[in-house]
């Protein structure tokens, strides 16, 4: 299981995976960006994510598992792209693949090799490649080195900004200022996070903290 090492996955850093049956210290796994998510899908479709064995007697389900593991496992060259396969145990393939999966955000999607990339968004691929190079600066090219914890962390940041500046600027015709702009519409307010535990707590933002930082808040606002 990937813990601690939310930071590297906030950025797109390749994350330490252990457990494997040889002398190294963990070994690195690439998320895969926009770029290959497609084909890395494909190949999550084909193999059996439970069974290692199955994928080893059978020749497409062998070629697919091979080729994703060489598009996250990071090893030093050929020799040790084979010392690592041997490594895999097979009570730890099954936990392997979530990991690789967790890595490159797919923990929520469906393997079905879909090219979605908005499978938990309300918006099409063409809008929210859009909404990025229009409120970015941000080209085609560096969307697609973008991991899909980095797209849809960026395309959910910027439909909040775009709903608060619109409620910022018609508050003062809202007949109840208090319940039409809340605290939970501030961009800084972390409403979700895909790093953190089921169990933990999400840090939400006050008023004061934005009042510290200053956010100029509406009268109507601050007499929460």
């Amino acid at each position: 299981m990937v813990k601690g090492q939310e930071l590297e996955l906030a950025v797109g850093k390749p994350i330490l995976i252990f457990d494997f049956a040889d002398d190294k210290e963990g070994r690195l796994c690439k998320p895969l960006t926009l770029e290959n998510l497609g084909l890395g899908k494909i190949h999550l479709a084909a193999i059996d994510q439970e069974d290692m064995q199955a994928n080893f007697n059978d020749e497409h389900k062998f070629e697919a598992l091979m080729s994703l593991l060489q598009m996250t496992i990071i090893t030093d060259d050929k020799d040790d792209f084979t010392y690592m396969v041997q490594s895999i145990g097979d009570d730890m393939f099954p936990e392997l693949i979530k990991d690789i999966k967790y890595i490159s955000g797919l923990k929520e999607e469906s393997d079905s090799g879909k090219s979605s990339l908005n499978e938990n968004l309300p918006i099409t691929n063409n809008q929210s490649i859009t909404a990025i190079i229009t409120h970015t600066s941000y080209k085609y090219e560096d969307i697609m080195n973008l991991t899909l914890r980095q797209y849809k962390s960026l395309v959910r940041y910027i439909e909040k900004e775009l709903s608060f500046e619109y409620k910022y600027s018609t508050i003062f015709s809202a007949e109840d200022p208090q319940e039409y702009l809340t605290p939970e519409d501030f961009p800084l307010v972390d409403t979700y996070t895909d790093t953190q535990e089921e169990d933990d707590e999400p840090h939400r933002t006050t008023i004061d903290d934005l009042i510290k930082r200053g956010v100029q808040i509406p009268e109507g606002v601050l007499n929460r």
